[in-house]
């Protein structure tokens, strides 16, 4: 996504200044493509959500702060 600008929400605590959301799109979405390449089963809604719920946690954390 070269390019793409994106500004994480601030207010309400969801996710830090200078948060990369390039970071946090490939955190959701590596576990996702994980599974698909390891086992050849689609993700389903629970593993979509983990996965989404797992990216808001380190998002909010600062985990994907430049």
């Amino acid at each position: 996504m070269p390019g793409t600008r994106a500004r994480c929400r601030q207010d309400g605590g969801e996710a830090p200044d200078g948060t990369d959301p390039q970071e946090v799109v490939r955190a959701v979405s590596a576990p996702l493509y994980y599974r698909l390449l390891t086992t050849g089963e689609p993700p389903d809604e629970t593993a979509a959500d983990r996965a989404a719920k797992a990216a808001a946690a380190g998002a909010r954390a600062g985990v994907y702060v430049r």
